[in-house]
């Protein structure tokens, strides 16, 4: 999502220089994209004769930002997208572990194939997918987006969305907890609810008109200027996605004084 996307404007002033005396500044990115997947069938279950099924990721990985040291960065993408497997040491490892385990969307009837056969109009083959990669980036912190999404059958998939913003100077992740003062939940939460309201077109006692259920809104979601909340959290699930934006004039009172200068940087 974009959600964590920071707009930051700086302002010098106008001096008459030379095209010889212009400075490059150099930001060497480093980035590796890597995928994997595998297939399983299962036969004579109790829904059906045959299920095909798959595991598969896809990410982008980060070996270089600059400067910055990435190891909580990348211990952080891996927990995202692999759950218990982000522990593994080893990003490849990792992603080895995470598709070979079919649990997530089925038992132990299902075994390994080589490949999944066309699927046939009507049938839908059964999955877990796990999507990384890097929403927002410049020399003060990256974005990074993880999307895990699964189908076992029923009336739709599910897909659940999770972003976090990465200050690379500090190699730490910005997160609700670090991000604001102590005691300002509340009118945080007053914040969110009045900017999706008038993101909606709609007054805070009328959300639940509008296909909210206020009742749930009730933390803190995924944060950096924007407050994601996935399918399901405070909306129905047709609704997908719900990312709050609230005005930086708003919000400044309530940061932290390590955000404020990364925004300031």
């Amino acid at each position: 999502m974009a959600t964590g996307a920071i707009a930051l404007t700086l302002l010098s002033g106008c001096t008459r220089k030379s095209a010889d005396d212009t400075e490059i500044a150099n930001f060497v990115i480093d980035e590796t994209i890597k995928t994997a997947s595998r297939s399983y069938v299962a036969t004579g279950t109790d829904l059906g004769d045959t299920i095909y099924a798959s595991v598969s990721a896809s990410l982008t990985w980060p070996e270089k930002l600059g400067d910055a040291s990435l190891s909580v960065l990348q211990d952080s993408i891996k927990a995202a997208l692999f759950g218990k497997y982000g522990a593994i040491k080893g990003i490849d490892k990792a992603i080895k572990a995470y598709v070979a385990d079919v649990s997530a969307i089925g038992d132990s009837t299902f075994r390994p194939v080589d490949s999944i056969p066309p699927t046939e109009a009507g049938e839908m083959a059964w999955y877990l997918q796990a999507v990384g990669k890097i929403t927002d980036l410049n020399e003060q912190y990256v974005t990074y987006q993880a999307s895990i999404s699964s189908y076992a059958g029923g009336a739709h998939p599910m897909t659940a969305i999770y972003s976090f913003s990465y200050d690379l100077d500090k190699a730490m992740v910005l997160t609700a907890e670090n991000m604001f003062v102590k005691g300002s939940e509340g009118a945080l939460l007053k914040m969110v609810r009045e900017s999706l309201a008038r993101q909606y077109s709609t007054t805070v006692d009328k959300l639940d008109e509008a296909g909210f259920w206020p009742e749930n809104l009730n933390y803190l979601g995924d944060v950096l200027v924007m407050f994601h909340y996935g399918p399901y959290a405070i909306a129905p699930y047709s609704m997908g996605d719900i990312d709050i934006a609230v005005w930086n004039e708003e919000i400044t009172d309530y940061l932290a004084p390590s955000v404020i200068e990364l925004l300031q940087r």
